[in-house]
């Protein structure tokens, strides 16, 4: 199965899950459960990419903001990312119909180029700040890293679907 093929099935299933599921998807998550972690991606320095993940609602200051740990793992066409860091999400509106759903994560980043592309080279290391932000099931990231020189730093950015 090449790449761009697992990336298209991964964002069909996130829109079905999305779909069928908004409520418990999106929503209804309380302090100390394990929430999902779950987008797919246009971005660069990848292309096309998928993030799964867990986060950990520690406390709620409100019956619909919670905030926690995260991690995940972003595997994309041109590397891949692993993401440690902190969410926020608050989740208003008494039904799914009516939600307002944002959420924003700060992480610390490690990313790996799988081949070289746009003056990155193959396997080296870059590590960074990445900031997501969403809102509904819109997400959007931008970040930067630095080279193991800290003469080679990129940007990167994204858009695609998801939380």
């Amino acid at each position: 199965m090449r790449i761009v093929d697992a990336w298209s099935l991964a964002l069909g299933l996130i829109l079905v899950v999305i779909g069928l599921f908004p409520s418990e998807c999106l929503a209804g998550h309380s302090a100390g459960t394990i929430a999902p972690v779950i987008n797919a991606k246009y971005s660069y320095p990848q292309s096309a990419s998928a993030e799964l993940g867990i986060a950990y609602p520690l406390a709620s200051s409100s019956n619909d903001i919670y905030s926690g740990p995260f991690m995940s793992y972003e595997p994309g066409i041109n590397g891949q990312k692993v993401h440690l860091g902190y969410f926020l999400a608050s989740f208003g509106g008494s039904v799914p119909t009516d939600m307002q759903w944002v959420t924003g994560r700060i992480s610390l980043s490690y990313f790996r180029p799988w081949q070289e592309s746009s003056g990155l080279l193959k396997n080296e290391d870059y590590y960074g700040l990445e900031f997501v932000g969403s809102y509904k099931i819109l997400v959007v990231s931008v970040g930067g890293y630095y080279g193991p020189d800290r003469e080679r730093s990129i940007a990167a950015f994204g858009v695609g679907v998801g939380w």
